[in-house]
C-alpha cells in the first residue's frame, strides 16, 4: 500500500507536457469590470449607496460613504464619514488594464485539450454580456491565446490558437457576432512574466479591443 502512495506521488510531481498546459486558476471579472478594461468607461461600476456588493462586481474598487455613529459624548451625538472600499489594488489593475484596451480573461480550459471547462464557459459569458453594453457595441476585438514558454514552441503555438478559436466559437454559439471576433494563437512569443517563462500567468487568453 505504501508503494502505490509513493508512485502515486512521484507521477503527481512529473511535470506535464507542453501539450498539456492547463490555464491558471484565476479571479472571475464582471461584464462591468470587462467593459470598464475594454473601454476604459468605468462609470457603470459605481454601486455608490447600496449596503452590499453584488456577487458579479467582485474585483472593482468601490469607495461609498456610510454613517457611522461615534461614542456619544453627553446627550450629544456626531457622526462620522469615512469611506469604504473593497480592493485598492483591484482598482489600479483595473486602470492599467483600461487604458490597454485589454481584459486578460479568467477562461480556463480541460488539461491537455481546447475545450473550456465549466467555469470557462461562465467567464466567456460575462465577455458576451460585456460587448453588448452601449460602450463596446459594434467593436471588433482580437481573442489571443497564450501558453509559457515550456515544451515545443510550434505545439505551444496550435494550442494556444486552438483555445482561442475555441472561446470564438463558443462566443458565437451564444449570440455573439463572428465579424467581431479573431482568434489568435502566440503560443510562448509574448510571456506576460519575463522573468519567469515558465510561470502559469503566461498561460491566458487575453480579448483586445481592436477599434
Amino acid at each position: 500500500m505504501m508503494t502505490r502512495y509513493l508512485l502515486a506521488a512521484t507521477v503527481a510531481l512529473l511535470p506535464l507536457p507542453a501539450f498539456a498546459q492547463a490555464a491558471p486558476a484565476a479571479l472571475e471579472k464582471s461584464s462591468d469590470q470587462i467593459v470598464c478594461e475594454l473601454s476604459g468607461d468605468c462609470g457603470q461600476a459605481d454601486t455608490a449607496g447600496t449596503e452590499q456588493p453584488r456577487p458579479e462586481n467582485r474585483g472593482f474598487s468601490i469607495a461609498r460613504r456610510v454613517a457611522t455613529a461615534a461614542p456619544a459624548t453627553g446627550s450629544r451625538e456626531r457622526l462620522i464619514e469615512r469611506p469604504v472600499t473593497k480592493s485598492a489594488d483591484a482598482g489600479k489593475m483595473t486602470a492599467k488594464l483600461a487604458t490597454a484596451g485589454r481584459s486578460n480573461a479568467a477562461i480556463t480550459f480541460i488539461t491537455g485539450s481546447a475545450e473550456l471547462t465549466g467555469d470557462g464557459k461562465r467567464q466567456a459569458l460575462q465577455f458576451l454580456t460585456a460587448i453588448k453594453a452601449p460602450q463596446l457595441s459594434g467593436k471588433r476585438f482580437d481573442v489571443n491565446g497564450y501558453t509559457d514558454a515550456s515544451g515545443n514552441p510550434a505545439t505551444n503555438r496550435a494550442l494556444s490558437q486552438k483555445r482561442a478559436q475555441a472561446v470564438v466559437d463558443f462566443l458565437v454559439s451564444n449570440g455573439a457576432n463572428r465579424g467581431q471576433l479573431a482568434a489568435h494563437g502566440y503560443g510562448s512569443d509574448k510571456l506576460l512574466d519575463t522573468s519567469n517563462p515558465a510561470s502559469a500567468a503566461n498561460r491566458r487568453v487575453e480579448f483586445v479591443k481592436v477599434n
